[in-house]
């Protein structure tokens, strides 16, 4: 299963872009019912800026965003660098068992 991330440089952060991601997959999550497996994670903000990470079950209604924002997949990242944005408090436990 694939996993996608979308790298933002602290410039992009400033101007609102990771808001705008943020806004934009949590409107695309509630309308395709929430599912349980999709989930958006940020993984820490360096002094380069900071990479989101999308998990394989939101590839389904995500594409435009990863487009936009030139993303692109990604090996399944580390859990415990990981801060969950949107998605159900236990989906963890769902996607790294």
């Amino acid at each position: 299963m694939k996993w996608y991330k979308i790298d933002l440089t602290l410039e992009e952060i400033a101007q609102g872009t990771l808001l705008h991601i943020h806004n934009q997959f949590s409107t695309l999550w509630f309308k395709s019912s929430a599912p349980k497996e999709a989930a958006m994670f940020a993984g820490g903000l360096d002094d380069e800026g900071e990479t989101l990470y999308f998990s394989p079950a939101s590839a389904v209604f995500m594409e435009d965003i990863i487009q936009q924002y030139k993303g692109e997949e990604t090996e399944r990242p580390n859990i415990s660098k990981l801060v969950l944005l949107v998605g159900y408090n236990d989906v963890r436990s769902r996607l790294f068992e």
